[in-house]
């Protein structure tokens, strides 16, 4: 924050819309790590209102997606899901945004006990997921383990959950290693 507050300062100074967007999302995403997240959320909806001003698809996409994350977690479900939407129109052309924005409806169908629709989405997903991108793969086994074992499927779900605690001890975010930690204590 210290680094991103003075960032946008200068920006504002000059107008500059673009880097004013992009400390918006500094911003957001620090306080979103730090679980502030209405704070988090204000920041993702300026840097969403910015990139629409300024026609950025790719950063549109983006900025939606990262509101409807922060939505869920507060556990405003309806809005999230709106959110999606919106970066999901904005993602015909970035396959990494179609996958993340997967992965979060997988978690709002894990999240609202919608199991079945967890399992699918997660199994398509995962056929489609490249090997090196490990925060991704962990999180979907994650998601898929806990859906399984929710599910009665406790073997098939548990294994799912030890594979992303595994995945997770090679991804340098600890939040991820954290959350497969959990999943592997419920399973």
């Amino acid at each position: 924050l210290g680094f991103f507050r003075p960032a946008l300062e200068a920006a504002e100074k000059l107008q500059d819309r673009f880097r004013m967007m992009l400390a918006q999302e500094g911003m957001g995403t620090v306080l979103l790590e730090q679980e502030q997240l209405p704070e988090a959320l204000e920041h993702f909806e300026k840097q969403l209102e910015l990139s629409t001003a300024l026609r950025d698809i790719e950063h549109i996409g983006y900025a939606a997606l990262q509101c409807g994350t922060t939505l869920l977690s507060l556990g405003r479900y309806t809005e999230a899901q709106a959110r999606f939407d919106q970066a999901e129109a904005a993602a015909a052309k970035f396959e990494d945004l179609k996958l993340a924005i997967g992965q979060e409806r997988a978690e709002i169908a894990l999240s609202e006990g919608k199991y079945a629709e967890a399992i699918a989405t997660c199994n398509r997903l995962l056929s489609h997921t490249k090997q090196d991108e490990p925060d991704t793969l962990a999180g979907l086994n994650r998601v898929l383990g806990l859906a399984l074992i929710r599910s009665g499927r406790n073997q098939e779900g548990r294994q799912h959950c030890e594979r992303s605690l595994a995945i997770a001890a090679s991804v340098p975010d600890v939040s991820v290693l954290l959350v497969s930690t959990l999943a592997v204590a419920e399973a």
